[in-house]
């Protein structure tokens, strides 16, 4: 199983439609297959990068999705795998 590390530009033009890159991105989630990597840091930049946008109200909602989601490894300040419930693996 592959594992792709999604960095701000992915969640920013995925939650985004105006975003130039969403339609791309969204062919790439759909042919994905495999797991992504991301980090809080992303998470809070993109939150950061969409606070003015009209995704806001996505994303918390989406955030939150992402924490519960299968194919999300979250890497913490360590960069420790965990499965999809939060726990070390």
């Amino acid at each position: 199983m592959s594992v792709v590390f999604a960095d701000a530009f992915y969640f920013v033009a995925r939650l985004n439609r105006r975003d130039q890159h969403h339609e791309r991105v969204l062919s790439f989630s759909r042919d994905l297959r495999g797991r992504l990597l991301t980090s809080d840091w992303v998470l809070m930049e993109v939150a950061d990068a969409l606070a003015e946008s009209e995704a806001r109200g996505r994303v918390r909602d989406f955030i939150l999705h992402l924490r519960g989601s299968a194919v999300l490894w979250l890497a913490g300040p360590q960069w420790r795998r965990q499965d999809h419930h939060g726990r070390d693996s």
